[in-house]
């Protein structure tokens, strides 16, 4: 079937009303003024998929996840651009279904997670079916605390939801009983709840959206997003779907493209994020003198993992802005503003060539930069930089080893070849397995963050070897070579330290001596 336009599929019928509600939601979420202005969507209801729950005690989901997976070639026929399947229980097996087919399915559970995290919340009640509860879907992440219905509330749950299949009970009488079971999560000491079944989902409209939390329309709102960046030709920060594939050989696979985080993998990292128990907030300032003039530099920890996703202003809004002052700018870490943009590269995707083995042989190696011993970062490096840079790269390299000289490599691939980060084995996850690529247009980044945000800011490419300024918005008012310099011992720290962001405070001119040379070959620490 050809077409034109972003195609929304999806798969319906697990219950009845899911797809139908669900496309409902995609219109009433799009913001249009004719019916030209709409997405196109593509809905196959299927409502001959086997019961979930029944399938999971039965056979651990393998017959109703096969019947998905064959209901899904009728979407991947109608050549759509990603699939919503409007069903909570069913994403018990979404790893094994996203692995069936090549076009991106979405994840309801990530989504109305990434939901929660966006405001302050430490308790989060759930209303779901058994199916949903038993495969703790939800409740892996255990950055929350959870709060289930009881046993005797929880078999009410399961009678509305049946009673909602069944087309039984008024509306009214429906939308009551669905407030009272989240009014005694909240009164358990919930402070939201998630709606974790489509046909509550059916409901939400009747529900407290400040206290409620419906992921089929964090579903709708998701692929909106998506058909809109498409239809303005907008991914990533790159021109065109055509720029995107020219850009990378092997093009990015983002969080909106093939492959999700893994909900286990990820559970412990949290743990151990929770367990450090890191301080939240601004810490201790540093001073640096820089051409006569004094700065403080005071880190601010974000204790958790970033979402991929997660706006930016929004995170400077929470955790940077209660702390700046009139006359601060901010460094911004440039990981950070990749993961917010979802530029980010799992390992399994990238296909490593011999070249990428060849260079990997030659690459000096820092002290803690272990992921360049790993040949799908060279790989990478190779796609971002192309292989028409790497050979010579790699030749002014060797010859610079003979005459006793490091780094020429690098100088010659270029910045944006050291700005790729993640594929490192001592990391938490998902960076074990995961790499950050470079931000496309990091100066627009800057100004737009400024604009959004009212702080002056700057983002940095920062490690214990050296600082590359990416983008300075037009309110920091200092040029490139200051910003470094302010920067060069690096206070944003590595990713263990949980610091992605920066108040830099001007203190004024002094006549201590300037903390930092640069001598644009090494860097002169005052001792």
């Amino acid at each position: 079937m050809n077409k034109d336009h972003y195609r929304i599929g999806i798969l319906g019928g697990m219950g009845p009303l899911a797809g139908v509600h669900l496309q409902k939601l995609i219109i009433q979420y799009t913001p249009a003024v004719i019916d030209q202005d709409h997405i196109q969507v593509l809905c196959f209801t299927n409502p001959h998929i086997p019961d979930r729950m029944r399938s999971l005690s039965e056979d651990e989901g393998e017959v109703f996840s096969d019947a998905i997976v064959e209901s899904l070639r009728v979407l991947e026929a109608g050549n759509v651009d990603c699939i919503l399947i409007p069903c909570n229980t069913s994403h018990a097996r979404f790893e094994k279904i996203q692995a069936a087919t090549r076009v991106p399915v979405l994840n309801m559970i990530q989504l109305a997670l990434r939901q929660v995290r966006a405001s302050p919340t430490a308790s989060v009640g759930l209303l779901a079916t058994k199916g949903t509860l038993a495969s703790r879907m939800y409740e892996f992440d255990n950055s929350f605390r959870w709060i289930l219905p009881d046993a005797e509330h929880q078999k009410e749950v399961l009678r509305v939801i049946a009673d909602i299949k069944a087309g039984r009970g008024g509306q009214e009488d429906i939308a009551a009983r669905i407030r009272h079971a989240v009014d005694d999560l909240l009164e358990n000491g919930a402070e939201k709840v998630i709606l974790g079944c489509t046909e509550l989902s059916i409901y939400s409209e009747f529900m407290d959206p400040a206290k409620t939390i419906d992921p089929l329309v964090e579903l709708a709102k998701e692929a909106i997003r998506l058909a809109s960046a498409a239809e303005s030709k907008t991914w990533g920060g790159i021109n065109s779907q055509n720029d995107y594939h020219k850009k990378i050989t092997n093009p990015i696979r983002s969080m909106d493209s093939v492959i999700h985080l893994n909900p286990e993998k990820m559970a412990v990292t949290v743990k151990k994020v929770r367990d450090a128990g890191l301080t939240p907030g601004i810490q201790p300032g540093r001073k640096i003198v820089v051409d006569g003039i004094e700065y403080e530099r005071f880190p601010v920890r974000v204790p958790r993992l970033i979402e991929f996703g997660e706006s930016m202003e929004s995170l400077i809004s929470e955790y940077v802005k209660p702390h700046v002052q009139p006359g601060d700018w901010i460094a911004i870490s440039e990981k950070m503003v990749s993961i917010s943009q979802k530029l980010v590269r799992h390992i399994s995707s990238v296909k490593v060539t011999w070249l990428a083995r060849l260079v990997q042989k030659g690459v000096t190696k820092h002290k803690g930069m272990t992921a360049w011993n790993n040949p799908e970062k060279i790989q990478l490096a190779i796609e971002i930089a192309g292989w028409w840079r790497i050979i010579p790269a790699m030749v002014v390299g060797a010859a610079g080893r003979l005459v006793g000289q490091r780094g020429w490599f690098w100088i010659v691939a270029g910045h944006r070849v050291s700005e790729i980060d993640g594929f490192i084995p001592e990391d938490m996850y998902p960076y074990t397995e995961w790499a950050v690529l470079p931000p496309e247009d990091p100066q627009a980044d800057c100004e737009r963050f400024e604009k959004n945000t009212g702080i002056p800011c700057m983002t940095a490419d920062a490690n214990f070897i050296n600082v590359e300024v990416l983008g300075i918005s037009s309110g920091v008012g200092l040029d490139k070579r200051v910003v470094r310099l302010v920067l060069l011992d690096n206070p944003l720290g590595q990713g263990n330290k949980m610091t992605p962001f920066v108040i830099v405070r001007k203190i004024g001119p002094t006549n201590e001596p300037d903390t930092i040379v640069d001598n644009n070959t090494k860097l002169q620490f005052k001792r």
